[in-house]
């Protein structure tokens, strides 16, 4: 399985990702700054500790083509545009993280500014 998942990984380096929304990086990168801006991250993230930046998550998304990368194919999602199943696998990236850190928690608050 391990080779499965090396294998499956893109190659950039932290250097390899424009930041700056060009077309030199890889098309889900672009989709994926298109879809959740900085602003939204820093929102929706204010708990977060400081090495899991927007810049180190695209760098992370470069890694892995086929997020926000690939077109739903069956029943609903194969009517979704390209930009509305990215939204979608974020969602569930959000919420599979939500689950393993323990957020979840009913009466559980993030202090907004």
């Amino acid at each position: 399985m391990s080779r499965f998942i090396w294998a499956a990984q893109a190659r950039y380096d932290r250097g390899a990702i424009d930041f700056a929304k060009t077309d030199s990086n890889p098309e889900n990168v672009r989709r994926v700054m298109n879809v959740l801006s900085k602003e939204t991250w820093e929102y929706l993230l204010p708990l977060r500790n400081a090495v899991y930046s927007y810049e180190e998550f695209l760098v992370a998304v470069s890694k892995f083509p086929a997020f926000c990368g690939e077109k739903g194919t069956h029943g609903q999602a194969s009517a979704l545009s390209d930009d509305e199943m990215c939204k979608k696998e974020i969602s569930a990236l959000f919420a599979h993280a939500i689950q393993a850190t323990g957020l979840k928690k009913a009466g559980t608050t993030v202090p907004l500014g």
